[in-house]
């Protein structure tokens, strides 16, 4: 099914945007994992003490729990348990926190939306009136739901939960947790981290996609492995790729977005897109700078954060994987020695 194109303005905020299209394949990644999704918890028997969970939002978007026994869920979560929490911990950039007592829902209809009956439900439970502008319904924390409206379940899309209406708030949790047990400093880029993503785009073959790093970052996630975090995408203008700045001379080209951990010698693959140009189907725009203007070529990562979410001294990374339309938040974590995707959310329009 083709996607419907939006006009460029739009295609940016959606590229770029916290919750903005039709769920796609997440990047790929070269660290190993059973599966590519999140380890999931079976329910408890009956002499199990329950898991205890922290619910983590990341850019008001909701990405799941860390659980107790150091696994992690993403999805199967009932809106009741989460307003039955009395505070959340909201966390500035550089890891202030501050106490949430509202919680702010868009119980209405649309895509990943409540159904319309279980959103009506849901708004007797409210403690004030929709936000004007937008829509979003404020919940006084803790909420007891109860009878059946206890089982109505959280969109596993498009699932927002916000906690501040004039800002988006980084990072949420449950508990509170020393989130940045040690800085992430953004730095300037250097000539050897061009060249390891000069040497990624050789490998897939992209000989003439130019090497553009769009940010990078000094981290250390574990307190004695300083890592580079690089943020590399294609050059854009209103979302679409460039392809060159006169004739079409990037035969051997396509449109990318990667994100790389470096050491200084070894560069390993996050996350990652690349699709090649087919010239002989869709040509570029005429009017230099040329772009390739076909959606499915739109990528973007951003790094959303890295912190320590479950308090066991790893910090785990948080990106926003986005194109047209579509969009995921991904977390990872160091397991074993392998970057491993553990909660993802999806989110779009």
């Amino acid at each position: 099914m083709k996607r419907k194109l939006l006009p460029p303005a739009l295609t940016v905020l959606l590229l770029l945007s916290a919750c903005g299209g039709s769920p796609q394949p997440s990047a790929t990644t070269e660290a190993p994992s059973a599966t590519p999704t999140a380890s999931v918890a079976p329910p408890p028997s009956p002499t199990e003490a329950p898991l205890e969970a922290t619910y983590v939002t990341i850019g008001d978007c909701f990405f799941g729990a860390a659980l107790s026994d150091g696994t992690w869920k993403d999805e199967g979560f009932t809106v009741a348990e989460l307003l039955a929490v009395p505070t959340y911990t909201a966390y500035t950039a550089d890891g202030q926190p501050s106490d949430a007592t509202t919680v702010y829902l868009y119980t209405g209809e649309g895509p990943g939306g409540f159904e319309a009956e279980a959103g009506k439900r849901l708004n007797t439970y409210a403690s004030g009136d929709p936000d004007e502008i937008t829509g979003l319904l404020p919940f006084s924390l803790p909420v007891s739901i109860v009878g059946n409206d206890a089982r109505i379940a959280l969109p596993n899309y498009n699932a927002r939960l916000v906690f501040d209406l004039n800002a988006v708030a980084p990072l949420v949790l449950s508990k509170p947790v020393t989130v940045l047990p040690r800085p992430v400093e953004q730095i300037e880029p250097t000539d050897d981290m061009t060249a390891a993503v000069k040497s990624k785009l050789d490998g897939y073959g992209l000989y003439g996609a130019p090497a553009e790093i769009k940010a990078a970052y000094r981290l250390d996630p574990t307190g004695d492995t300083p890592l580079t975090l690089i943020i590399a995408g294609s050059p854009a203008i209103d979302g679409y790729p460039v392809v060159s700045a006169d004739e079409y001379t990037y035969r051997d080209s396509g449109s990318y977005a990667m994100c790389l951990l470096y050491d200084g010698t070894t560069a390993t693959t996050l996350a990652e897109h690349h699709k090649a140009y087919d010239f002989d189907t869709v040509p570029p725009t005429k009017t230099p700078p040329s772009v390739y203007m076909v959606s499915d070529h739109c990528y973007a990562l951003q790094l959303l954060g890295c912190y320590d979410v479950n308090g066991d001294g790893t910090m785990e990374i948080a990106l926003r994987d986005a194109g047209w339309e579509w969009g995921s938040g991904v977390l990872f974590t160091l397991a074993n020695g392998k970057w491993q995707r553990v909660l993802e959310s999806h989110y779009g329009s």
